[in-house]
């Protein structure tokens, strides 16, 4: 079994797959930016991964088998459920730290001039911890 993993993962060593010196970072750094900027590169990320399963499985584009079928063929679950899981972790062992810490302060940070403006409102790491809740 190992053997037949290293000769796909040989394979896909050689594959046209994500690169991540080819990720082109945002210009400026405002939150709209960064949002977008994040939710590009999850996706690529997320491309990536399903694509990789598909060559270790040997499994080709004319097969028709939807990424849910690969990722319960592998035993595997999306990157994004990986990185959501992930994070909620941390908040746990962030919100058992004194309060005086400055994981404490990021949590509870509030963005200078909260007032709504026009756009995106500006995420926090309290909204992203309640968007995987939601999840």
């Amino acid at each position: 079994m190992q053997l037949e993993v290293k000769m796909a993962m040989a394979h896909i060593h050689q594959s046209r797959g994500f690169n991540p010196t080819k990720v082109h970072h945002p210009v400026s750094s405002s939150p709209q930016t960064l949002y977008i900027f994040w939710c590009n590169l999850k996706n690529r990320l997320d491309i990536f991964h399903q694509r990789n399963l598909r060559k270790i499985l040997g499994i080709a584009w004319k097969d028709h088998v939807t990424n849910m079928e690969v990722l319960s063929r592998t035993g595997q679950q999306r990157l994004q459920d990986i990185v959501a899981e992930r994070r909620l972790r941390m908040a746990g062992h962030i919100i058992k730290m004194p309060p005086g810490r400055p994981a404490n302060h990021a949590m509870s940070w509030t963005p200078r001039g909260s007032g709504r403006r026009r756009g995106r409102p500006t995420k926090t790491w309290r909204s992203t911890f309640k968007e995987d809740l939601v999840d």
